[in-house]
Order: structure tokens, then sequence, then C-alpha cells
């Protein structure tokens, strides 16, 4: 993590408000992440993850308040922010190439004509980052789950973000598939910002600099390290989770 005088947040996000019509998703919501950190995001279904992961992407617009990445709007800063969504929309009948796939990541830095050489070693290179450099010319449509999660991954690596925003990235994985994901976020995690939304914290929590819990409003948790049997036998391992010194609600956390 940069920090300093001279450093620019990832993220500053001041009272930031949104509704779809006249239903509130965020109430005046307040969050800064620093350059270089490793958060995530957790919190209920409905509580409003997957709407702050766009409102940071530009795709939506505040209802109220600000949001700046950077320094900038997240509109202009869109080019280098690489977003993994949680579910890939595909036709598993259209012949596209997992390397095809990734290319598609660099759409936005062009105006047209044939992928450059450049490009396709980009692809390549985060390919073999996500540990998929065999598969390459085999068809999307046939990978396994969470292979296809790895490939979008890697469409977002070769834009050669500043922050990586990532929508559930291990949801089709099973544990030790989804461990293996982390290991390789943990190295890009050395030349990048890191933004994860994930209902389960044991997958992340040991890696993970701060949680930010959301559940219409924002609080910010340190980790801290908790054992127990149950949590053991259910993660085959140690677990982490956060401290609740704060509440999402008036019922305090129920999503760990």
């Amino acid at each position: 993590m940069k920090t300093g005088p001279d450093v620019i947040p990832a993220v500053e996000v001041h009272d930031l408000a949104f509704s779809y019509g006249k239903v509130p998703v965020l109430e005046s919501a307040n969050l800064m992440i620093e350059s270089g950190e490793f958060v995530s995001i957790v919190g209920p279904n409905g509580g409003g993850k997957t709407t702050l992961l766009k409102l940071l992407l530009g795709v939506l617009r505040p209802t109220r308040g600000s949001v700046r990445i950077f320094g900038k709007s997240p509109v202009s800063m869109r080019d280098r922010m690489g977003y993994t969504p949680q579910h890939a929309l595909y036709d598993p009948k259209f012949p596209v190439t997992v390397l095809d796939v990734v290319l598609m990541g660099r759409l936005e830095k062009h105006f047209g004509g044939r992928y450059s050489a450049q490009d396709k070693a980009l692809a390549l290179q985060a390919l073999e980052e996500m540990q998929l450099a065999d598969v390459a010319q085999r068809s999307f449509g046939a990978l396994s789950g969470g292979q296809r999660q790895r490939v979008l991954v890697a469409r977002a690596l070769v834009t050669e973000p500043k922050m990586l925003l990532l929508d559930e990235p291990t949801a089709n994985m099973d544990a030790v598939v989804g461990d293996q994901l982390l290991e390789v976020l943990k190295r890009l995690h050395q030349r990048m910002t890191i933004v994860l939304v994930s209902h389960d914290l044991g997958f992340v929590s040991n890696i993970v600099q701060r949680v930010i819990c959301v559940n219409k409003q924002v609080y910010i948790h340190p980790t801290s390290d908790v054992t127990g049997e149950v949590i053991k036998d259910l993660y085959g391992g140690d677990y982490r989770m956060i401290r609740h010194d704060h509440r999402c609600s008036e019922g305090g956390h129920t999503h760990v």
C-alpha cells in the first residue's frame, strides 16, 4: 500500500447515494481505498456490493455525492481499471477461443483494425499469469466454470490496469481452485490495487488488508484472527473474519 502526501488514493467516495427508481440502494456512503491496497467488499444479497462496484467503474452515476478514481472521474479512468464480472454471458456454441476472449480486453485500446503483436503478447502473458497458457486455443465454452472465471481475470489484466475489480471471482470454483486464484491475486497485488467482492470471507481474509461491509451504508473493518473447530472443518484451515466494532444494520452482521 502506498501512502504519503503525494500519493493519490485509488478510490475516494464522499456522501454517495444511489437509487434504482425510488428504491434506495446506497445511502451516505463514504470510502477511501489507498493506492496499492487489497480490500474485500462483503455484505448480504441486495446490500449494494455490485452497485458500488458499478459506481466505481462509472457504469452507474450517483444519485448524490462523488466518486474519484486516482483523483479523476470514473469514466475518464475506465481504461485503467480491469473488471471481472460474476458471470460471463456467452453462447456456448459460438466458436470463440480462450485467446479471443482475452483479446477482447484490448478493444478499448483500438479504434478498429486487427490486434497488434503487442496485444497478442499481452494476452498470452495474462493467460500465463492465470496458468491457462496451455488452453489458449481451446474453445471458451469447453472450459470448466473455474477456468472461464480465470479467463475473465486474464481479460481484465490485458488492459494493463492500475486497479483490478472482481465481482465474486470464486463463485464457480471449489475451495482448492479458489485458493489457487488467490495466490495469483497475491502476486498481482504487488503491482496494482485490488478490490474484490465476495460472499465468502474465508477465501480472502488471509490476504486482504481491510474488509468493506456494504449494506446500504459502508463500514470499514480491520481483519482479526479467529479460530474454531467448526470453521476449520468448513474451510479446511484457519479462518479470519471482520471484527464487529460496527454494525451494518440494527440487527448486526448477518453475512459472516
